[in-house]
C-alpha cells in the first residue's frame, strides 16, 4: 500500500478525533467535517465502500447542521433582577468558581441593579452594578464560556441602551463605553 496514502487517511482521521475534543459546536462540525472528507476521499480510494458510505453521510449531516447554526442567531433575552434573587443566587453558587477567577460577586449591595442574561431557556450570564442616570458603573460581567464573545456583548451593550443607558463605566471608573 502506498504509505502517502495511509498517512492521508490517518490525518482523516485524526481531525474526526480532534474534533470531538471541541468545546464549540461548529468548531466541532467543521473539523469533523474536514476529516469526514479526507477519510471519504481516502475510503473511495481504497476502495473500502461501506467506510466511504458512512462519512459521506457524516459530512453531508455536518454540512446541513453547520448551514443552521450559522443562519440561526441566538437571540438573548434579558431579565431585570434584585441581588437576593434566587435565581440569580444559584447561577452565582453554580458557576461559582468559574467566577472567582475573574471577579468577586461579594462586592454587590441590594441597591445593585442586576440583568440576567438568557439565551433560550439557559441563564449565560449577568451584568451588575450601580444605574444612575444614563449612566452605569459595573461592578460584574460575566458570561459562560460558551458565550464569552462579541455577540453576547452586542446584544447586552443593546439592551441596556433601550433601557436607558447610554454610558458604561468600567469596574476601575476609568475605562468608559458610550453605548
Amino acid at each position: 500500500m502506498n504509505i502517502y496514502l495511509e498517512i492521508f487517511g490517518y490525518i482523516g482521521t485524526a481531525l474526526v478525533i480532534i474534533s470531538m475534543m471541541m468545546t464549540s459546536v461548529l468548531k466541532l462540525r467543521i473539523i469533523n467535517m474536514c476529516g469526514g472528507v479526507i477519510s471519504l476521499i481516502y475510503a473511495v480510494l481504497t476502495n473500502t465502500w461501506p467506510v466511504a458510505v458512512l462519512n459521506a453521510c457524516l459530512v453531508c449531516i455536518n454540512f446541513v447542521q453547520t448551514i443552521r447554526k450559522l443562519r440561526k442567531k441566538d437571540s438573548l433575552t434579558f431579565a431585570k433582577v434584585s441581588t437576593s434573587d434566587g435565581s440569580f443566587k444559584y447561577f452565582l453558587s453554580y458557576f461559582e468558581n468559574d467566577i472567582k477567577k475573574f471577579l468577586n460577586a461579594d462586592d454587590l449591595s441590594a441597591d445593585d441593579s442586576v440583568y440576567l442574561i438568557f439565551s433560550a431557556n439557559q441563564t449565560v450570564g449577568f451584568i451588575a452594578g450601580e444605574k444612575n442616570g444614563a449612566e452605569y458603573k459595573v461592578k460584574s460581567y460575566y458570561a459562560i464560556p460558551q458565550n464569552r464573545n462579541k455577540d453576547t456583548e452586542a446584544a447586552l451593550f443593546s439592551y441596556l441602551k433601550k433601557e436607558g443607558t447610554d454610558t458604561l463605566i468600567g469596574f476601575d471608573g476609568n475605562n468608559v463605553i458610550n453605548i
